[in-house]
């Protein structure tokens, strides 16, 4: 068997095994065995672990430990360390254990008397250059950040983070290379390194970077010093060197090894690893690694790698595309798997007429994950005889897939044991990939187990056909015009300067503002004012729904802080944001969409969410966003769609006569509810509240809040409500029972909305779900019908007008100006009729060269 993985020449990662363990000692709970041994801080490190392990590419690996002794730091500086309290017994007896979980799990490790597991990882990842063509180390600790260059990058799994020298630059104010510099100069109090007293980091990072090193600084050459300064400078030389010298990593620990052949990637022995696990007692970790195949002992499944042929690509017929992708996401290949062999196709051979007519083929079915995800990576057309495993497993299970490939296939299979590659010998190094090959074996096995378990046409009518619209959806793009978001980036500056020398006249002194902890330090011991319930920081609260209590208390302090919060949120999301998310080459917008991230079918957009764009009036973001020269934009909405589908559905006689007779509800509801015939803008806004608070499942507590009246007011009109239109209490209960029957409800043409929590033992979580499940079919069925609009419509916008956005009821699209006002009547006809009902469906429109 060929345990070991080998991908992309050679790629070693550097893990700081010590680093991890302690934090996962103070961030985790403290788990023991059955006889009192700690183990929570060494299954958070097992887990970090096997997560490394499945989310990245990469050859060879070690764990790096620090060492019992003291270092050659600890000579130079005595003071090193010293204000660090003793580790607790229980963190060194987990520490004691590192070496045993590294050989259970067959991770090799590298420990060295004398030096630090930093010095160690920067050593070796210096070494390990000339046998590979990337280091990676795996770590949290800012201080490794002096090691990053092109060759050597930093993962912080914590944080989720890459960090590159521009990161490095970004967070220190200098090159990789200068950090110990200005170290030397600010110190480190986190290792009680004291630099230069008065010193602090931007001081030290501003003057590296004039001087360029921390010589020349210390011989004086730095403009416009001060006296005080150069005095200190000249006091504290000696020291500052000592410093630098301390926060520089060594580089020079010797080396016992002769190449990389014992750090390769491969799997545990299984009998080792199972020993450990019971022995540490960690049940759930076991369960997973047996679900992974980790703890098998059958033999493995044997599976033959070729290199692809036009012959051998001819004679598939249903085969499960799993891309080879290097460490920074870059498309390396595919490979194929159908039955027993699999095939790997390079990205240099996509131009080839074979694979050409194989990606066009009506003949040849096609499984992939995600393919808008290596879409957007390709940029080529959306392939023929295509299905989408995420989307089928979306649809099958009914609520929001799972995030990787490998955790879809789990879930389906439960099993995905350990195969045997035999590679081809004319498949270069780069491309051979244990886990694309993995995936492409189990993931054909999950797609017929999931096709077996479909029910219903929406995923072959739908959401299958609606991937070729979002993809055209995100080529497309946007118009943004930067010059007005520039200007509301100001207005909101100026606006923000405004209130904050209004908020700061009730303080001592100024504060940040944006800091919940010296915010509540003001306000409820400064200020006195009364407390709230501590959160689970420890820290009271300042989150907006304390502070609009306040506000409705009568404390405009509250109200003031509230409005400069909406204001930054503006300024950071939005003006200060968007203009650096516009393609370069297209000068537009382009989010992407998935439909999977919801329990109801609704769309999602990200990186950036364009469906969270606020409308106002005062800072108009939507006004920024502009179509092509000769194009206007044409916006489409249904009005009133969820009351209109709970009139159906629920077939709420009122509600549907209302409808019928082209009534506003809003209207009708005011005048039964506040008992007249004049119905005010402010009674009719009350009464629409009611209506979709009620929709939504809102209690008489939430509507209370919404409508700023007492609870028992707000009861009352609940009350009023479900008297006026009676069927909709039975609707809802029907609809409960339904959920809690089954665990999901469906929209009217069939989806399956799953209900995640509609059994929890929480009564608060429950009551969620309740609430979940009264709105899922009418919000759901309002998603399917906007994906049957969407691809409706795309026979009447060929071959020049263009669906850009699709936001819950509304469609935003780019038309010519010329085709425009025929476009909007064919367009409202098409969605006024995309389903009969009891009630008829009404859909407004406008154009113009503005977004509103």
């Amino acid at each position: 068997m060929n345990d070991s993985l080998s991908i992309s020449n050679n790629i070693f990662y550097l893990v700081d095994a010590s680093g991890f363990l302690f934090r996962s000692f103070f961030a985790l709970p403290a788990l023991t065995t059955t006889q009192n041994r700690p183990i929570g801080a060494l299954l958070g490190l097992c887990n970090m672990l096997l997560k490394i392990w499945e989310t990245h590419e990469f050859t060879h690996w070690a764990l790096v430990l620090d060492s019992k002794e003291p270092t050659f730091r600890h000579e130079l500086m005595p003071s090193y360390k010293s204000q660090r309290k003793h580790p607790p017994e229980a963190l060194l007896e987990q520490f004691s254990l590192l070496p045993h979980l590294c050989e259970s799990f067959s991770i090799p490790y590298v420990i060295y008397p004398g030096f630090e597991a930093d010095d160690l990882m920067v050593s070796y990842g210096k070494w390990a250059l000339s046998f590979a063509q990337q280091v990676v180390l795996v770590s949290s600790d800012k201080d490794l950040m002096q090691a990053v260059t092109p060759e050597i990058r930093m993962y912080d799994p914590v944080k989720v983070l890459w960090v590159n020298e521009a990161t490095v630059e970004a967070r220190w104010g200098g090159r990789p290379s200068q950090i110990p510099d200005i170290q030397g100069l600010a110190g480190d109090p986190s290792d009680h390194i004291p630099g230069i007293p008065g010193i602090g980091l931007k001081t030290a990072a501003t003057w590296i970077k004039e001087a360029g090193s921390l010589e020349a600084v210390l011989e004086g050459n730095i403009n416009a010093l001060s006296q005080h300064k150069r005095d200190l400078i000249h006091t504290f030389k000696d020291q500052a060197r000592l410093c630098c010298h301390i926060a520089r990593l060594r580089d020079d620990v010797p080396i016992v090894h002769s190449d990389l052949q014992p750090f390769q990637r491969k799997f545990p022995d299984p009998h080792r690893l199972e020993a450990f696990l019971d022995e540490m007692e960690l049940k759930r970790l076991k369960r997973r690694l047996t679900d992974l195949g980790w703890l098998q002992n059958k033999p493995p499944l044997q599976v033959q790698v070729h290199l692809w042929s036009p012959q051998a690509l001819s004679a598939v017929c249903v085969t499960y595309m799993s891309w080879l992708q290097d460490s920074k996401g870059s498309i390396l290949g595919v490979v194929l798997f159908n039955t027993l062999e699999a095939m790997v196709v390079p990205f240099g051979d996509f131009q080839q007429e074979a694979w050409k007519q194989f990606w066009n083929s009506e003949t040849h079915l096609k499984v992939s994950w995600d393919i808008l995800s290596i879409l957007r990576k390709l940029s080529y057309a959306m392939p023929k005889a295509l299905e989408d495993l995420r989307v089928l497993e979306y649809m099958v299970r009914g609520c929001h897939s799972e995030k990787t490939a490998q955790d879809t296939i789990i879930h389906c299979l439960s099993e995905c044991p350990v195969i045997d590659t035999v590679w081809g010998l004319d498949i270069p190094e780069y491309l051979r990939c244990y886990h694309s090959v993995h995936e492409a074996v189990y993931g054909i096995q999950a797609y017929h187990v999931y096709r077996a378990r479909l029910q219903g046409t929406l995923y072959h009518t739908l959401d299958l056909p609606l991937l070729s619209c979002l993809y055209g959806m995100e080529k497309r793009g946007i118009g943004l015009d930067i010059d007005t978001l520039t200007m509301l980036s100001r207005k909101l500056s100026d606006k923000m300067t405004q209130l904050e020398k209004k908020i700061y006249t009730h303080f001592h002194s100024p504060i940040n503002l944006a800091s919940p902890k010296q915010l509540a330090q003001v306000l409820f011991e400064d200020l006195g004012w009364p407390k709230p319930k501590k959160g689970k920081s420890g820290q009271y609260s300042t989150d907006s729904s304390v502070l609009e209590t306040y506000g409705a208390q009568g404390y405009t302090l509250a109200q003031d802080i509230l409005e400069w919060r909406h204001y930054a949120k503006l300024k950071q999301s939005y003006t200060d944001t968007l203009p650096l998310q516009v393609n370069l080459d297209t000068g537009r917008i382009h989010s992407s969409f998935s439909m999977v991230t919801t329990s109801t079918g609704r769309l999602a957009s990200f990186n950036p969410n364009l469906q969270h764009i606020p409308i106002s009036s005062v800072f108009p973001i939507r006004s920024a966003f502009r179509p092509a020269p000769g194009y206007v934009f044409l916006s489409l909405d249904y009005s009133q769609i969820e009351l209109r589908l709970l009139a159906h559905m629920g077939s709420i006689n009122t509600l549907i006569h209302a409808f019928q007779r082209g009534h506003d509800v809003h209207h009708a509801t005011a005048q039964a509810l506040f008992h007249t015939d004049e119905v005010s803008s402010e009674y009719r806004k009350r009464a629409k509240t009611i209506n979709f608070g009620i929709l939504y499942g809102m209690s008489a507590f939430g509507l209370a809040q919404q409508l700023n009246v007492p609870p028992q007011e707000a009861r009352e009109y609940i009350h009023r409500y479900f008297e006026l239109y009676p069927g909709i209490r039975a609707y809802m209960q029907e609809v409960e029972g339904q959920a809690q029957k089954d665990g999901y409800v469906r929209t009217l043409w069939g989806r399956k909305c799953t209900i995640l929590d509609i059994h929890s033992t929480s009564s608060v979580v429950r009551q969620g779900a309740l609430r979940q499940a009264i709105n899922a079919p009418l919000q759901g069925t309002c998603a399917d019908f906007m994906k049957k609009a969407m691809l409706d419509c795309q026979v009447l916008l060929n071959p020049d007008a263009y669906l850009l956005l699709q936001i819950h009821d509304e469609m935003l699209l780019e038309v010519p100006e010329s085709r425009v006002e025929i476009l909007a009547l064919q367009l409202q006809s098409l969605m006024e009729k995309i389903d009969v009902l009891q009630v008829p469906l009404k859909v407004n429109y406008y154009w113009g060269k503005v977004w509103l």
